[in-house]
C-alpha cells in the first residue's frame, strides 16, 4: 500500500520526498498538521505527489490564491485558505473553489462583483464557502435571466446591484413579475435588487 505522510513542518516533508533512500511515495497522500504554507510551498509539494494534499495556507490575496496549482491526482487537495480582500470578484472565488476540497472562507468580504452567471455560480456552490451570504453583491451583465437573478438575491441580505444599464432581460411570468417588484421596492439597503432600467426589454416565456 502507498504510505500516507503526516508532519509538523514543510521542511519536514521536503526533506522526505527529496530522500533518495525512500522511494514509493509520489502517489502519497499529505497532511501537514502544524506549520502553514504559502502557495509557492504548496506548488512545491503538489508536483511531488499526486495524492491529496491537507494543509493551511498563509496567505490570502485572492490573486496569491488562484494561483494554487490543481491536484496531479484525480482528487482536488484539502487547502484550508481564508480569502482577506474585502471586494474580491466572483470569477476569482470559483476559481479558488477549485483548487480545494475545504470550505473558503470569505468572511471579510463586504462585496462581490461579476457577471450573472459567474455570481450565480458562486452562490449555487455556496455550501463550498464559509462566511457567505450577507454581501452585497454587484453584476456587470446587462442582460439577464429572472430565474438566476431571482436565486441570487435569495441567497445573501446584501444588495444586488447591476452596474450597468440592463438593456433586457427574460424568464416565466411569476420569475419576471418576482424581479420587477424587487427592483421597484428596494430603494437602498435590503435583499432586493437595484439598477433595473425601466426601459429594458422584457421576454416572458411559459404560461
Amino acid at each position: 500500500a502507498v504510505p500516507a505522510i503526516t508532519a509538523t513542518s514543510y521542511e519536514d516533508l521536503i526533506a522526505i520526498f527529496n530522500s533518495s533512500s525512500i522511494s514509493g511515495i509520489s502517489t502519497s497522500s499529505v497532511t501537514l498538521t502544524v506549520d502553514t504554507i504559502s502557495v509557492a510551498e504548496a506548488n512545491i509539494l503538489n508536483a511531488k505527489t499526486s495524492g491529496v494534499i491537507t494543509a493551511t495556507i498563509n496567505e490570502n490575496a485572492a490573486s496569491t490564491l488562484a494561483g494554487l496549482d490543481v491536484s496531479r491526482g484525480s482528487t482536488a487537495n484539502a487547502y484550508a485558505v481564508t480569502v482577506g480582500d474585502s471586494e474580491p470578484t466572483a470569477a476569482i472565488l470559483n476559481t479558488i473553489d477549485g483548487l480545494t476540497s475545504a470550505a473558503v472562507g470569505i468572511a471579510g468580504a463586504t462585496k462581490i462583483t461579476g457577471t450573472l452567471d459567474e455570481t450565480h455560480t458562486l452562490y449555487a456552490n455556496k455550501a463550498n464557502f464559509s462566511g457567505i451570504g450577507d454581501e452585497a453583491v454587484t453584476v456587470t451583465s446587462t442582460v439577464l435571466d429572472a430565474a438566476k437573478v431571482t436565486e441570487l438575491a435569495a441567497d445573501t441580505t446584501g444588495k444586488v446591484t447591476f452596474s450597468n444599464t440592463v438593456t433586457a432581460f427574460s424568464g416565466d411570468a411569476k420569475q419576471v413579475a418576482t424581479l420587477l417588484a424587487d427592483s421597484a421596492t428596494n430603494a437602498g439597503a435590503g435583499t432586493e435588487v437595484s439598477g433595473i432600467n425601466t426601459t429594458a426589454s422584457i421576454t416572458v416565456s411559459g404560461d
